[in-house]
């Protein structure tokens, strides 16, 4: 676990990440999608794309190229038995990160739905990082470096950068005054090392 916040790639930062070989019990996750933009998109979700299915086909396929039809017809559904599901792609994602930049997610509450709180429940059934596996090959890291670079050579755009970032740290400073966030981050802090 990290507790302070640091500024990088989140790919260097975290190299861990939960299994991707679990077992039928824990074998349920979220989604996350990449989408082609067309007319038989009806609304883009953090997890998935709501879709216009009778526009016309749709071809929607997991992270080993199989197509993935519970999702197609279950509006509701954002979450796929995953296990197999990584032989042509895996998309990372980074939900806790460090705990300072988990209280500022505490703080700001749910993106998705209005008035929810992320809770420590959150925090426990994501903190799953006991795998290591490179995932990104040095040519994609190239890649990224150089559009990286080609972003901060924009004066405004690195400025913009820099000023979230010390908004972020400011955000954990003052969180960490707080009583209520106190006694959360002790939660955490505690049940990361049962």
């Amino acid at each position: 676990m990290h507790e302070h916040y640091k500024r990088g790639w989140v790919t260097e930062i975290f190299p861990k990440h939960q299994s991707d070989k679990p077992g039928q019990r824990k074998s349920r996750r979220g989604v996350k999608s990449i989408v082609r933009l067309g007319s038989k998109v009806e609304n883009i979700r953090n997890h998935r794309p709501d879709i216009f299915i009778d526009k016309g086909p749709v071809t929607w396929l997991d992270g080993s190229g199989r197509p993935l039809d519970s999702l197609l017809y279950d509006a509701a559904a954002n979450g796929i038995d995953c296990r197999g599901t990584y032989d042509l792609v895996a998309l990372n994602h980074y939900p806790l990160r460090s705990l300072g930049s988990y209280l500022v997610k505490m703080f700001r509450g749910d993106v998705v739905v209005n008035d929810k709180q992320v809770s420590q429940r959150y925090w426990r059934t994501r903190n799953k990082h006991d795998t290591f596996t490179v995932t990104f090959q040095e040519n994609q890291i190239a890649k990224a470096l150089s559009y990286y670079e080609k972003l901060i050579s924009d004066a405004k755009l690195l400025a913009l950068h820099k000023k979230s970032c010390v908004n972020h740290e400011d955000r954990i400073k003052k969180l960490l005054k707080i009583p209520d966030f106190i006694t959360r981050k002790e939660w955490i802090f505690a049940e990361a090392w049962k």
